[in-house]
């Protein structure tokens, strides 16, 4: 008797699902898989709300080929917006035999499940209601070559559902849906995404645990849209945003451990809904990092002949790597903007523009009069604009004024000039633009009464002299070191200037700085200017 109870209870099953009605027991047959009806568009199968273009043909098909099913006579497909209104006519694919015999005139258009018929169309002086209008296909099989279905170029952009529905001789056998958004004739192409590392090497090596990489997105969008990005790691959403905020670029930290990891950016034309991610579908590109435990940023750095006491590699930090763990030694932002890091030819660095400013923390203290001051800075970086690549000032005694050295970018090419009062020299050096990565090499001494500056790049070099013995100062040894320049230019109808343009993109700095006894020689020559004086 027990073994007819697994049997018995398929029978109770079987009744209550007839009891529930014929479209009851057919939409469960379906969804197992029988009446699976699905629409593609740009070659791509339509998801869960995939986006849809004005020029998108959209082609509805059966996964599974129905042309031994003798219960199916045809498909209908229509549109209806977010509030439920039908908003396009329905397509109705009428399945023909392939002897060419048509089917009889009641079974071109069957009763739906929601009790309507296909209405006949009259003559009047009044448009038709989008409801009642149906286009006739004829088609030999419901299979995945079906014509494609045409949305109506009037729609608006939004959200619409795409409405599936297998007809029988008299009942709609299976129904279901799929959600689109619909962005009309604006434009919408994810072209790239892009990584990069931050060493002057760049590709020379692989990334490795702990790198900092700088991941960007290409977007080709419509001003109508606003393109918003989502960041994955592997499944993890690591980050999102407007791209008009930002958002088109995240720097990402690899993770520690030495595998390979999968970064991954699906963009939309506009927010999905926050309560349902997935209310919308981006378009999704990816890239796989091969991390390596054996590549070293610090051993891929060639050795100076001098070396040097700070090393910023601008990896997405503006840490010190020679002084790792102390923050005192870390560049120090003036202002409330925050490090703007930028790509260039292949690697990215920090970037400064009008208006950006970053102090340097130089050792510099108080010289004696027998002491001299001895400075170097390195620079890897690529000039893009013109304005204010370094500032040095160095404190005069007596006086609020200070001794101020800048490098600038202009026209004529790098610009070096010296300031003590009233007196200003300048030296040019060509060649400093074009916006290739150079290695910029500025050099410094000075004592009490004499300073002496050094510009080098590439193959060219200048410098600039000055003796402080006429003026009523002399140079304290103290002072402050700044990358770029806190002054924004007004223009000449008082707007607001514009401070997106980048100056500079540097993605190495190495600096050095020490005290020393003054030559016999130097020495003597500082007395006897003293005693002048």
């Amino acid at each position: 008797m027990h073994k007819h109870i697994p049997l018995f209870g398929v029978l109770l099953l079987a009744l209550a699902l007839m009891a529930c009605g014929e479209t009851g027991w057919d939409m469960v047959i379906s969804s197992a898989g029988t009446y699976q009806v699905s629409a593609r568009a740009d070659e791509l199968s339509l998801d869960s709300c995939s986006l849809v273009g004005r020029t998108s043909d959209v082609y509805p098909y059966f996964k599974n080929s129905l042309v031994n099913d003798p219960d199916v006579r045809g498909l209908v497909v229509f549109l209806r917006n977010s509030q439920g209104e039908q908003v396009s006519g329905k397509f109705h694919y009428s399945l023909v035999p392939e002897s060419g015999v048509e089917p009889a005139a009641e079974d071109a258009a069957p009763e739906e499940e929601s009790g309507e018929t296909p209405v006949e169309e009259v003559q009047t002086d009044e448009p038709p209601r989008i409801e009642s209008l149906v286009t006739f296909i004829q088609v030999s099989r419901l299979d995945q070559q079906l014509p494609p279905f045409i949305i109506p170029e009037e729609l608006p952009m939004g959200y619409y559902t795409l409405v599936f529905q297998v007809l029988g001789e008299k009942d709609v056998l299976y129904r279901t849906e799929k959600s689109i958004y619909y962005i009309a004739d604006a434009e919408f192409e994810f072209t790239d995404l892009q990584s990069y590392l931050p060493d002057v090497l760049g590709g020379g090596r692989l990334p490795s645990p702990g790198d900092n990489v700088l991941l960007e997105v290409f977007i080709h969008a419509d001003e109508r849209l606003t393109p918003y990005v989502i960041w994955y790691s592997g499944r993890q959403n690591i980050a999102e945003g407007y791209v008009s905020e930002g958002a088109a670029r995240l720097m990402w930290k690899i993770p520690e451990q030495p595998l390979f990891h999968t970064i991954r950016a699906e963009v939309f034309p506009i927010m999905p809904d926050e309560r349902n991610r997935r209310s919308i579908t981006g378009k999704i590109k990816e890239l796989l990092f091969p991390v390596s435990a054996k590549s070293d940023r610090k051993k891929n750095v060639a050795e100076e002949p001098e070396p040097f006491t700070h090393w910023y590699d601008f990896g997405g930090t503006l840490q010190d790597l020679n002084n790792p763990g102390e923050s005192k030694h870390d560049l120090i932002p003036l202002g409330t903007t925050a490090p703007n890091w930028k790509p260039y030819a292949g690697l990215y660095g920090l970037s400064i523009a009008p208006g950006e400013q970053y102090e340097i923390p130089a050792p510099f203290t108080a010289l004696n009069q027998d002491e001299q001051g001895h400075g170097r800075l390195k620079l890897h970086l690529a000039p893009l604009g013109q304005g204010a690549v370094l500032d040095l000032y160095l404190n005069l005694t007596n006086s609020s004024d200070a001794l101020h050295i800048n490098v600038s970018l202009a026209e004529a090419g790098l610009v070096l000039s010296l300031e003590a009062g009233a007196e200003r020299y300048e030296s040019i050096l060509e060649g400093g633009d074009g916006g290739n990565y150079s290695s910029l090499l500025f050099d410094y001494t000075f004592n009490s009464q004499d300073v002496a500056v050094g510009l080098s790049l590439n193959d060219t070099a200048v410098s600039l002299e000055l003796d402080l013995s006429e003026l009523s100062a002399s140079l304290t040894g103290t002072g402050v070191l700044r990358l770029g320049s806190g002054i924004v230019s007004t223009p000449d109808n008082g707007a607001v200037a514009d401070n997106e343009e980048t100056i500079v993109i540097i993605n190495e700095l190495r600096t050095n700085y020490a005290v020393s006894l003054l030559e016999p020689e130097d020495l003597t020559d500082e007395v006897t200017s003293q005693e002048t004086l």
